[in-house]
């Protein structure tokens, strides 16, 4: 059994995961990078890897952090953020059951990738 390749696909992901965590480059900075070590090392097939751009999915969820950005950035969420955070100081058992209302309610008319890439500001 060849156990060359995925340590070293192992490898690539723990430098990735400790340079993500490390906050010391860019996310997209170390995602390119990583994707790059694994072309030059032969692990991933430059076909694989544009494979995934003609998925819908990866275009979505960027698209939807983008949205989620502009929502912070603009103020859009500002009045509900202040909301949910002088509730969790008056009453934060009751803030949690709140925000899990408003994540079902919402979750019913949008899909669910938008409301928790919007709802992820407000939370953290």
């Amino acid at each position: 059994m060849d156990l060359v390749a995925p340590l070293m696909a192992m490898g690539v992901v723990a430098v990735m995961f400790a340079v993500f965590v490390s906050e010391r480059y860019p996310p997209e900075t170390v995602a390119v990078g990583g994707t790059a070590a694994l072309l030059v090392l032969g692990l991933l097939n430059a076909n694989d890897m544009l494979l995934v751009l003609s998925n819908h999915a990866p275009v979505t969820i960027a698209a939807m952090f983008v949205l989620s950005g502009a929502l912070v950035r603009t103020g859009s969420l500002h009045r509900l953020m202040r909301l949910v955070q002088e509730g969790s100081q008056r009453h934060p058992k009751l803030m949690l059951p709140f925000v899990l209302l408003l994540t079902i309610v919402a979750s019913a008319f949008v899909n669910n990738t938008p409301v928790v890439m919007v709802l992820i500001p407000l939370v953290i």
